[in-house]
């Protein structure tokens, strides 16, 4: 009971400390060559020598600092109404200016302090937990105070509320060191939570690619598609430095094509992109890329499977209408290839005619030049299953 007692006065205590540092920001904002820490933090965005400015008053300005970034939508005009900057407190009374743009006022002051700040982060610490408003900010700010800052986020990781938030801010945000905020974006990764591991994989792009790509790389093989397409941009964003990735991205691509992984490729190697389209046209009669074919059943118990399109990124104009025709023995499930049509085409007709073979009809064709709306196509021919070739029969 006793210690509890006194738990609770050192609490308080601190409380009351807090409190009137709070309170006496206003009576003792300090000041260096005649300028408050508020008019510092407005014009130290057009003027890079005010930064030192800031860094002169120091510590001092900690309780400033802490008492613009937590303050809230509701008691903006009251905290900051009574600031030595004209602009601040005449921008606390216009709606029209987002409440966080004050805050991240505060951020730029802890960021230019940088370790000089650390006296701040037992309060921003729990600002973190107790404002969900302040929470961006704040989080922006214990990155830029550095290490002791950053461990404060590091640790939070563990907490399932917290996370997300944290992945969010952090990604957005940024700011301190690019390694620290790599290592904690890669922790995330292993987040139960496919939002909070996608995320966390997108906000890598750009990162410290010695870390992000080995990292980003096993996310490719995430049961759940959002991690899957995040990890394939930021994988993108590194370029040809994620090089070694490339491997991983070819067994996706070849064997379920994805345009999330076309476009890392694409990104990371382009002839390598260049070749998994090439090995998907000419792999089999079906995969995930090709649409607009058509599948007739014929007497003799075969399905017919012909034409289609595979869209392709890197643009090769012979290898995207087909002309290609298969047939497939439900039975046995093996494929066989037969004539080729004598014009590519997708999105036609097919008919079994009563004689056994089928006419295949319109649709459109080939386009001459790249870019150009694929052409109708007015032309028929007919297959003939027994000696497995296509003759044009019409042209209507």
């Amino acid at each position: 009971m006793q210690n509890q007692l006194i738990g609770f006065s050192l609490t308080l205590a601190s409380a009351v400390i807090w409190l009137n540092a709070v309170q006496s920001t206003t009576a003792s904002e300090p000041v260096y060559n005649g300028k408050a820490l508020s008019e510092w933090l407005v014009t130290m965005k057009t003027n890079s020598t005010d930064a030192e400015a800031i860094r002169q008053i120091g510590t001092n300005g900690l309780p400033t600092l802490l008492n613009i970034i937590s303050v809230e939508e509701w008691d903006r005009q009251k905290v900051l109404g009574r600031l030595k900057s004209k602009d601040f407190r005449e921008a606390a009374g216009n709606k029209n200016v987002p409440t966080m743009v004050f805050r991240r006022f505060a951020v730029d002051g802890f960021g230019i302090l940088g370790t000089n700040a650390e006296p701040a982060i037992p309060e921003l610490k729990r600002l973190l937990y107790a404002s969900p408003e302040c929470r961006p900010e704040v989080a922006s700010a214990l990155v830029r105070i550095g290490p002791k800052g950053f461990a404060v986020l590091t640790n939070a990781i563990t907490d399932k509320d917290m996370v997300g938030y944290l992945v969010e801010t952090i990604g957005q945000q940024g700011g301190g060191d690019v390694t620290a905020i790599t290592h904690f974006l890669i922790g995330a990764l292993k987040i139960n939570d496919e939002g909070i591991r996608g995320n966390a994989a997108y906000y890598l792009s750009g990162k410290d690619a010695t870390l992000a790509v080995p990292a980003l790389i096993p996310m490719l093989d995430d049961p759940q598609d959002y991690p899957r397409q995040r990890a394939a941009l930021a994988l993108a964003s590194f370029g040809p430095v994620a090089k070694s990735a490339v491997p991983k991205l070819w067994s996706h691509y070849t064997n379920s094509p994805d345009v999330f992984v076309m476009g890392a490729l694409k990104a990371i190697d382009r002839e390598t992109a260049g070749r998994a389209e090439e090995f998907l046209v000419n792999s089999g009669p079906l995969n995930d890329a090709r649409f607009g074919y058509t599948r007739t059943m014929l007497t003799n118990g075969l399905e017919l499977i012909a034409g289609g399109n595979i869209d392709t990124e890197i643009f090769v104009v012979t290898n995207r209408v087909l002309a290609n025709a298969e047939l497939l023995d439900p039975k046995t499930g093996k494929w066989t290839e037969t004539g080729k049509m004598n014009i590519a085409r997708f999105g036609h007709k097919a008919t079994l005619l009563p004689d056994g073979k089928v006419l295949v009809s319109a649709g459109h064709g080939a386009p001459s030049i790249r870019g150009q709306f694929p052409p109708f196509l007015s032309s028929s021919e007919l297959y003939d299953p027994v000696t497995g070739t296509w003759t044009v029969v019409a042209d209507k």
